[in-house]
């Protein structure tokens, strides 16, 4: 943080990408942790926020990786209101309405959404349109 200081730079965000997915019941745990870590780093780093990949927003509550995304979001949204680190999640080819309907059912500010235009294309929808949805 100080070397940075000093040549003038801040973080804005640590990318956290990985092979796993946050919906995996199998693995989604050690991603959990790795992420905890990757957000404590952030921290240290006064860099405010961690993106990571959102796999898909569940259909069927009653799906096990629906379960999994929900517990593994929770865990990540109560450290980061803990430490003060956001959580930002890259849509993919998911819709900004069914983003911004699934992050509303969480009681937490350390959600957010990394909007990148190109996922909105790729959803089939205008990214302005994207983006009224997720923030308008």
């Amino acid at each position: 943080q100080t070397l940075l200081r000093g040549v003038g730079l801040e973080l804005s965000a640590l990318n956290c990408p990985s092979r796993r997915a946050l919906d995996d019941p199998a693995g989604g745990s050690r991603f959990v942790d790795h992420l905890r870590g990757v957000m404590l780093l952030a921290s240290d780093l006064a860099c405010p926020c961690v993106i990571v990949a959102l796999p898909s927003v569940p259909g069927a509550v009653d799906d096990p990786r629906a379960s999994a995304l929900r517990e593994a979001l929770a865990a990540l949204a109560a450290f980061g209101d803990r430490i003060g680190t956001r959580v930002a999640l890259n849509t993919g080819a998911a819709t900004a309405e069914s983003v911004r309907n699934y992050l509303d059912t969480f009681d937490s500010d350390t959600l957010n959404v990394n909007f990148d235009p190109t996922d909105a294309l790729r959803a089939g929808a205008a990214p302005v349109s994207s983006l009224e949805a997720l923030f308008g």
